[in-house]
């Protein structure tokens, strides 16, 4: 079983949480250990990308990264920012990123949480209920 960035970094945190500061060099040294033996150190830097995400949700910031086709304008990633702010209830921080492949529309991503109004994704859909 493949075991996610984001469910190692679930799991390491809900490990630290309430632990003495031996218990945690204790469960950190055991994680990393886990985390060689499943031959997953190449995942490391996600893995630890998660664990800060997850730590500014807890603080109440939620980041998400936007993903368009073409590079939005201020306006729109502010427009956007606030609908999200609203549809979370949490502080958004946004990074918006440009992906031409996508061919239009948007990708908003947060953690596991994925929204893909893209036309790439339409037209995938729409082949595989072609072929259905």
């Amino acid at each position: 079983m493949k075991i996610t960035p984001v469910k190692y970094a679930k799991s390491l945190l809900e490990a630290l949480d309430g632990a003495s500061k031996e218990t945690r060099e204790i469960y950190l040294d055991n994680f990393l250990k886990i985390v060689e033996k499943n031959n997953d150190g190449k995942n490391l830097p996600d893995i630890f990308k998660e664990i800060k995400r997850m730590e500014r949700e807890k603080s109440g910031i939620k980041d998400v990264t936007i993903t368009a086709a073409v590079a939005l304008s201020d306006g729109t990633v502010a427009e956007i920012s606030k609908k999200l702010e609203k549809i979370f209830s949490s502080k958004i921080e946004i990074r918006s990123e440009v992906n031409p492949s996508i061919g239009g529309g948007i990708v908003i991503e947060s953690g596991e949480e994925i929204f893909d109004k893209s036309l790439r994704s339409f037209i995938n859909k729409f082949k595989r209920s072609l072929s259905d």
